[in-house]
């Protein structure tokens, strides 16, 4: 009785153990590690891909750039398993222009400076967003950036840079002004597409929105814009607005051009308060003193001068 107790507590024993490695085996999450050498010289690292974990036989590491939602082409590629390089549950690839999964992968290197990830890819298509590892090749690229310049209710300019289309990832990005109270599920007050447009098409440039240009012909009824607060914004292709390019202003009352008060009051060649004033200002020729007194004072001295005369001429 003993042996057999002896027996059966040995086979739990290897019988736990073989459980826990199984389980330990199985529980290791695929992970991804990039270390970028240089522009043409991307080395991924990867663990724990086995077509037991990814239930697929084709998973694949994928490069791609950092606003790429995973439909478009990949940069390169490299299977995880099922081929003869590096084959197995972990390993390592290195792409650059002499290896990126194909001859047509190998002009993408090497790589432009900007944000890219290295990420799993199953047989399906579908990325696993659990390996989605981010990288930078070079220095980051600036950010998208709008400036706003209200010149009056019926004249905003708008000046954008740094919007790229490689790094937006959208052909069809357009500058959006809205209310502020606006979210962006409604339809914008005025719009301009960056690029794919005739008008300012760049990288950096300049729009003005008003009753003459808002996007189209129903946008013109928008302005002049009302007393308010509003915003100008980049929405994407897919309508998702980029918050990180949100750029408030405000456009005030218009204010009249002069007030009653303010008005410049004009000088009439003669107006009767002129006039009169101009008749009972002294001359520098006039006697500012009592007229009256002086002229009896210039009588009376000439009065006696020519008495004095007469009196002399008289004893003579």
């Amino acid at each position: 009785m003993r042996k057999i107790f002896s027996i059966v507590l040995v086979l739990s024993l290897l019988c736990a153990m073989f459980a826990v490695e199984v389980q330990g085996a199985g529980s290791g999450a695929p992970s991804l590690s990039v270390n970028v050498k240089s522009a043409n010289e991307i080395v991924v690292t990867w663990e724990n891909v086995t077509q037991e974990t990814m239930g697929s036989p084709s998973t694949s590491i994928q490069i791609r750039r950092g606003d790429d939602t995973g439909t478009g082409v990949t940069l390169a590629y490299h299977y995880a398993y099922n081929t003869t390089e590096n084959n197995g549950a972990s390993g390592s690839v290195t792409f650059s222009n002499e290896y990126a999964g194909s001859d047509n992968r190998k002009a993408n290197f090497p790589l432009t400076d900007g944000n890219y990830y290295a990420v799993l890819r199953l047989n399906d298509g579908s990325l696993v967003e659990s390996t989605k590892t981010e990288f930078t090749v070079g220095a980051p690229p600036a950010p998208p950036e709008l400036s706003v310049q209200v010149n009056n209710a019926n004249e905003i300019v708008v000046n954008w840079k740094n919007v790229v289309q490689e790094e937006i990832g959208s052909p069809s990005v357009s500058i959006q002004v809205r209310k502020e109270s606006d979210t962006g599920t409604g339809t914008s007050l005025a719009y301009h597409y960056v690029y794919n447009t005739t008008v300012n098409n760049g990288v950096e440039g300049t729009v003005t929105f008003s009753n003459e240009y808002a996007g189209s012909d129903n946008r013109k009824e928008n302005f002049p814009l009302e007393e308010g607060t509003y915003y100008v914004i980049l929405r994407l292709e897919n309508g998702s607005l980029m918050a990180n390019t949100k750029t408030e202003f405000t456009v005030s009352a218009v204010e009249p051009s002069a007030t009653p008060s303010e008005k410049p009051v004009e000088s009439p060649s003669a107006t009767p308060e002129s006039t009169l004033e101009a008749t009972s200002t002294p001359t520098p020729n006039q006697p500012t003193g009592d007229t009256s007194l002086l002229w009896i004072a210039s009588v009376m001295l000439a009065s006696a001068v020519v008495y004095v005369m007469i009196k002399r001429k008289i004893k003579a």
